[in-house]
């Protein structure tokens, strides 16, 4: 029992001549933030269709829908911060 007493001591004073340097390091963290879009932004939008008698003024209502969608995105964007 002596020699088991023996081993535990020597096995925990072992360890105390070591020193644990702790080092504290600054992290960024990223956060991602979400934000609530209003239904007016994520309406869909209108596709213009028509005969080819029309295709010039299809292409023009198109290209309208297009710049109004252009403009929600714009300010889903703005909402949202970066990017």
């Amino acid at each position: 029992m002596k020699t088991f007493t023996t081993i535990i001591v020597a096995l925990l004073l072992a360890g105390c001549g070591r020193q644990v340097v702790i080092q504290y390091v600054p992290v960024e963290v990223e956060r991602i933030r979400y934000v609530a879009v209003p239904a007016e932004l994520t309406n869909p939008h209108p596709i213009a269709e028509g005969p080819l008698s029309q295709c010039p003024d299809v292409a023009a209502q198109r290209a309208a829908e297009l710049r109004r969608c252009n403009i929600d995105k714009a300010a889903i964007r703005e909402m949202g911060g970066e990017r």
